[in-house]
This record gives C-alpha cells, structure tokens and sequence, in this order.
C-alpha cells in the first residue's frame, strides 16, 4: 500500500482543516486507524479538540484494561464526555486519572463497570462538579458514594442508578441540591453471571415511598423521565396526583414491580393524566383500573407512544377501542388483563382499524380471550410488529398459530407461554420452518422441556433434541422457558 507522503494532497492543507475532518471519526478510529497512517497523522489524531468524548463503542469493551483508558484521557484535557459502558475491567483508577485531566467532564456512562466503587466517585467528584449526566448501574457504588457526588454537583439533570443507591436519603439531597434534574431512571442491577463476586449481592429490597415522589415532585419541577422501577412500590393514588399536579413537564412517567399497598386505581391513574397531557410513556405494573380510565387517557394524553398496565381484569373492549380511537402514535401497547379477562377479538379489531397499527412495533395481550382469527387479524395488519406476547391466550391453537405466521413478516419475539401451543418436538419444528430468518426469541412453558431421550418420554413433550433440530433451522434464535 502506498504510504501517505508530504506531497499528499491532504497533507498539503492546514492543521486546523485536517483535525476539523478527523472530528467525524470515532474515538476507535482514531486509534486504531488513522494513528497508523503517517507521523503527521498520528500526532494530529491526538490533538485536544478531538477527544472531548470518549467513548468505547466500537472497541471489544470488555477487554479495554485501566491503561488504555488512562492513555486516551492524558491527551483529553478538555474531556466533556465520558462513557465506559460495558468495560467490566476498569478501576477506580480510571477515575483517578479523569480527577486529574477531566475537570470540565459534564457526561459520564459507568454501566456496567462492575470495579468502580464509593471510592472511586468520591474522588471524581471532587475534583468535576459541572456533571450533567450520570449513570452508575451495575456498578459496586452504595448509596455513600452517590450522595456525594450529588452534593458536589449542583447542576446535574440526568441520572441512572440502581434501587440501593437511589434510596430517601438520596432524593432528599437529590431535590434538595439537584433543581435542574429532567430525567430519573432507576433500575435494579443485573450483574453478568460471568463476572463472580460477592460484592455484585447490591440488590437490596428497598422500597419506593409515596415520600421519596412528593420530594421529587415538589422541588424537581423540571422533571420530563421518572423511571422507578424499585424491587417493592409503596406507594399510593396520591403519588401519580403529585406527579401530575407539580411536573408540568412530565412526558415519561414508569412504576413497577410488586407492591405492598393497594394497586394503583382509577382516581390515582386519572390524577396524573388529566394534569399531564404531554404524556409520551405511561407503564404502571400495579394497577386496578377500568374503561373509564382509558377513557380519560384517550381524551386527554392523544401524543401516547408507550402505554402499559398490569391486571386490568375490569377493562374491556370498550377501553381498548377508546385507546385505539385517539392515541393514533401508539407503537408499543400492553395489557395484562388477569384469569378473568374481558377483552376479546373486538379488541383486536379495533386495533388493526386503528392508525397506530403500521406504527405498532410491540404488542402484549396476556390472558386476551383472543381466538386464532383474531390472531391472524394481528399479522395482517401490524407490519412493523417485532414483538408479540401471547401469554395465557388459552383460545389458541397450533393451527391458528401457523397460518398467522405465514403473514408476520417482521417478528423478532414471541412470547407463548400458558397457551396450548408448541407443546412437542413436532410442533417446535413446524413452527421454526414457518419463522423468517431474523427471528430471535420464542418463550415458551418450562415444564414442556424434557431432558430424557426421545424414546424415553410422552410424545406430547419438547425435548432437548428437538431444540437442538430447532437451532439447526434457525441458528440466531434462542429458545427460553420460563
């Protein structure tokens, strides 16, 4: 290959138009790419200007060691931004080193960053306090380090972190010294089962307060994102009427898991509605709610692209067409309607008539008395859909399913579980023959996985074999029983 020489065209143009082009390439570019060119390259792939982000997308983050980290951020004196998702080996020491160079750092993403602890934050937060964004989950930092970073960091609007951190000692210093905070996501930990540790155990049943919302609400007012998804809810009507009545600016609004109080009800649901109609994502886990609700919710939150309750047994297909008839952006729509559901294949119809069915790329009908024409009115008429839950549609039939999948184009997922369908070798095969390449995903009944040879278990059965005939179709999808 011929080398770059000063007679080169590009050579020929000043320093300042070179790196102003090398400020469209990547940080893995950079490295990796241009450095190798020539001596002028390299020298000018490390100016300043070029690496006031640094981010490990592109790299194999989970071989990236402290070192190289390190040596990107000795040349980075100007640093506004700092992601390290995924990079399980980095260190406090990372940190460290940004302490030194990077006290103009605004972003920075740890996820994932399964070393970083209370240490660690300590340190950078003493030495940057102009953070804007923070995102500390799946990460060893305690409740201890976050507080501190908070009270260093007035000016802070967006964070993520895990329930054992976000604690009320936290929104208290949160809506205290935090005002200009927008976004809230709270998120419990995942740690990697690669990754083996006692410390990683971070998952603490903290509950979430109808205190720790009115802290927030009353004194957060910028917020737009609340994302809470604690391992126990405590929480009451009251809360969503908070939410509602004092964020004016409010367009995300996400409860879930278990609770110990009542579920969420009608009065609480149409409080926070009817105050917030600039509402893009509502996804409350807990509720008790009827058609009115969605009633209200169709009148007043028309810009919806994200709605999702749990046990809605009381709604019927009155609510779903009074959805279907307003919320015409709606591309993701869940309904967990309980054992004694009251929405039918109308439901369904009125969803396909619906403007949002091209828009729909998610759609959950768990425990829909649905039948298998209402099933092939879904694949009909919702081209983008990429993922679909069946769970406990008990009217369903193996039948119903194969020529319904003959018309999804698009699927990615299908969950199936509690229904009567792929239930045996025979049927898990058929119905892998039948999916498009890009499938990914098929949730299916644990108790129909039988490990025993073919010869030795009921026909009725899926065996390990017939996942193995089923991975030889379809290489890139996973079977999961759960």
């Amino acid at each position: 290959m011929e080398k770059v020489s000063k007679k080169s065209k590009m050579n020929k143009l000043p320093d300042s138009i070179i790196i102003e082009i090398f400020s469209y390439l990547s940080s893995k570019e950079l490295v990796t790419k241009l450095a190798l060119v020539c001596k002028t390259w390299r020298c000018l792939s490390y100016d300043p200007s070029l690496w006031r982000e640094i981010q490990t997308d592109g790299f194999s983050s989970i071989n990236i060691q402290d070192s190289t980290v390190l040596r990107f951020i000795n040349y980075a004196k100007t640093v506004k931004t700092l992601s390290l998702r995924g990079c399980y080996q980095i260190s406090n020491k990372v940190l460290r080193g940004v302490s030194i160079n990077g006290s103009r750092l605004q972003n920075l993403n740890l996820e994932n960053c399964f070393k970083i602890t209370d240490r660690g934050i300590i340190t950078l937060a003493r030495a940057c306090q102009n953070l804007r964004t923070v995102n500390t989950l799946n990460t060893l930092v305690t409740e201890h380090g976050l507080c501190y970073l908070l009270q260093e960091n007035k000016h802070l609007i967006e964070l993520t972190s895990a329930p054992h951190t976000v604690t009320l000692k936290t929104i208290q210093i949160l809506s205290t010294n935090c005002k200009h905070l927008e976004y809230l996501h709270v998120e419990q930990n995942e740690f990697t089962p690669n990754y083996k540790s006692n410390k990683l155990n971070q998952n603490k049943l903290v509950s979430l307060t109808n205190q720790m919302i009115e802290l927030l609400a009353s004194n957060c007012l910028k917020l737009q994102v609340l994302i809470l998804r604690y391992p126990i809810t405590s929480i009451d009507d009251h809360a969503l009427w908070r939410i509602g009545s004092q964020c004016k600016r409010i367009e995300c609004v996400e409860i879930g898991q278990k609770t110990h109080t009542a579920p969420l009800s009608d009065n609480g649901v149409i409080a926070l509605c009817t105050r917030s109609t600039n509402l893009l994502r509502l996804d409350l886990k807990e509720t008790f709610i009827t058609d009115f609700t969605l009633q209200v919710i169709a009148e007043c939150c028309q810009s919806l692209e994200h709605l999702e309750f749990g046990n809605t047994a009381t709604v019927s297909d009155l609510g779903v067409m009074s959805i279907m008839n307003h919320c015409h952006n709606l591309d993701s729509f869940s309904l967990r309607a309980g054992v004694h559901s009251r929405l039918t294949d109308l439901s369904i119809f009125s969803i396909a008539q619906s403007p949002c069915a091209r828009n729909l790329i998610k759609l959950s009908m768990k425990d829909w008395n649905i039948t298998d024409f209402g099933l092939s009115v879904i694949a009909k008429n919702l081209p983008h859909l990429l993922y679909l839950s069946l769970e406990q549609c008990l009217l369903l039939t193996n039948t119903g399913l194969e020529h319904s999948l003959k018309f999804f184009h698009s699927i990615h997922s299908l969950e199936l579980t509690g229904t009567k369908c792929i239930t045996n070798d025979k049927e898990l095969i058929s119905f892998a023959r039948l999916l498009p390449d890009s499938f990914q995903s098929v949730v299916l009944q644990a108790r129909s996985l039988i490990t025993l040879p073919n010869s030795s278990v009921p026909c009725d059965s899926i065996t390990e074999d017939g996942c193995r005939r089923f991975s030889d179709i379809l290489p890139e999808c996973e079977i999961i029983f759960v």
